[in-house]
């Protein structure tokens, strides 16, 4: 099974297409007011002070027992200066000496 990459779509309606055609019920706009971003998000349980997110990933840069090395603690306190008011999930540490 192939998939196409989002970044080859050159266009919205590109991409809209791509998900009309493969039946997939996503909403999608042409446009987005930057202003949005800065805004609350509320949802049931709970809520964000913004809608910027640090998404998870893997730094590859922990020490040989899997702790944290100074790079990956500089990461994380800037994430923490990024405003960003959620960080969502943690960070993988593969570990072969």
């Amino acid at each position: 099974m192939s998939y196409r990459r989002v970044a080859g779509f050159k266009t919205t309606s590109a991409f809209r297409e791509h998900l009309h055609d493969n039946g997939i019920p996503l909403a999608l706009v042409d446009e987005v007011d930057p202003e949005v971003f800065g805004q609350p998000l509320a949802f049931s349980g709970g809520g964000i002070g913004n809608r910027f997110c640090v998404l998870p990933m893997e730094g590859w840069d922990g020490s040989a027992d899997g702790q944290p090395s100074e790079l990956t603690l500089r990461r994380w306190r800037h994430f923490g200066l990024s405003g960003a008011k959620l960080i969502w999930g943690g960070e993988a540490v593969a570990v072969r000496p």
